[in-house]
């Protein structure tokens, strides 16, 4: 009889264990982080210390636990910029607003219209959706586009790096170009003595899509992120399929490595 007592007793208590080792363990998937909140009209951006007035076009991101707004994903990116490029730790959970329902959007579900046709919190020029399809639905001239968010970050971020090259008949100058991993590059290309047009594209990094110099005094600019390593990727004359010049990536391949 006193057996059953005890164990009616301790019980509860390894239950109590139990619940709380559960509620721990769904803090540490979530990391934490409760649902994003701004209030409009009262909450401030972060970055510029404007009044947060219009809430699709918002947007923020958690550090150390806290959501810290933004009036536009313009002001986001300079936040999230200069981290990257001091070497800070990047936030864990970015959210966007979408434009239409005026709700939180995860960044990897978000898709970036890039637009100077509408008016934009901060002249930022773009605005965000939760689907493509919404997103398509406010396309209107041939220079808007809608990307993700490493798009949005490549068309609309301050470059690490500008690279100039001189495109000629012989092939590139210069002929190889070392950049760090992660960096933005600007690519400015432009031709020298060609006749007619000359196309070309770097092996490995084909979201940039084949580049092409259309006069003798033509010049095209490119943007990628150096997102992947590598000893060698090459530009490859469209026209025989041959190098014509060469990029290095310098930087870790793997998470392991970084952390050596």
């Amino acid at each position: 009889m006193k057996q059953r007592d005890l164990r009616k007793k301790t019980f509860p208590h390894f239950g109590y264990l139990f619940l709380i080792f559960a509620a721990t363990i769904i803090l540490f998937c979530t990391g934490g982080e409760k649902a994003p909140e701004i209030t409009v009209d009262l909450d401030a951006c972060v970055h510029c210390n404007m009044v947060i007035s219009r809430i699709n076009e918002a947007c923020g991101y958690f550090a150390q636990g806290e959501f810290l707004p933004f009036d536009s994903p313009g002001c986001l990116l300079k936040e999230f910029e200069e981290l990257r490029k001091n070497g800070g730790q990047l936030p864990s959970g970015i959210y966007f607003v979408d434009y239409s329902t005026k709700k939180f959007v995860t960044v990897d579900s978000t898709f970036f219209l890039i637009t100077d046709h509408i008016p934009t919190v901060m002249n930022a020029g773009v605005l965000c959706f939760a689907s493509k399809e919404s997103a398509r639905e406010y396309v209107k001239f041939p220079d808007e586009k809608v990307t993700n968010w490493l798009g949005y970050q490549t068309l609309k971020g301050t470059p690490d790096k500008i690279v100039k090259i001189a495109v000629s008949p012989a092939g590139m100058e210069p002929d190889v170009v070392i950049l760090e991993k992660n960096e933005l590059v600007e690519w400015v290309f432009f031709a020298k003595d060609l006749k007619g047009g000359y196309e070309f594209y770097l092996k490995g990094y084909d979201e940039i899509g084949k580049i092409k110099l259309v006069s003798s005094d033509g010049q095209i600019t490119v943007r990628m992120f150096a997102n992947k390593p590598g000893a060698g990727f090459p530009f490859i004359n469209v026209a025989n399929e041959k190098p014509v010049g060469m990029v290095k990536v310098m930087g870790a391949h793997t998470a392991d490595e970084e952390m050596m």
